[in-house]
């Protein structure tokens, strides 16, 4: 059953528990939190695909996470440990999106990613 995008969005505002608390990253490995957020954006309806050349690819020009969403809106996510920086070529990647109005999120914890996520899609919405 696919969710529409009010149903996503009040999905999201009642399990998402989201707080004004500072971000910390999650415990884990960074492959803990990507598979947690894989999960979420599946049960919201998403179709997430997930690079695994282990990086065999031009560096940098993919993020960890592409994921259509119900509506058009398509998010891209990049996961990073607690002592994971982007690289440049990641930087270069998020500006070259961002500027071609696509929605990134870069997320060191899923309370942060929850967040992003719903001021997203609540912004396509709008659009």
């Amino acid at each position: 059953m696919r969710m529409t995008e009010e149903q996503v969005l009040a999905h999201n505002a009642k399990h998402a528990k989201i707080d004004s608390a500072p971000d910390v990253a999650d415990d884990g490995a960074e492959k803990e939190l990507m598979n947690k957020i894989i999960e979420d954006l599946k049960r919201d309806g998403g179709m997430p695909m997930h690079d695994k050349s282990r990086r065999k690819n031009r560096k940098g020009e993919f993020l960890d996470i592409i994921c259509p969403m119900p509506g058009g809106v398509t998010l891209w996510i990049e996961t990073k440990s607690a002592w994971g920086k982007l690289s440049p070529e990641q930087i270069d990647t998020i500006k070259k999106l961002k500027a071609r109005g696509h929605f990134v999120i870069v997320t060191h914890n899923f309370k942060q990613y929850l967040r992003e996520k719903t001021k997203w899609l609540s912004l396509a919405k709008n659009l």
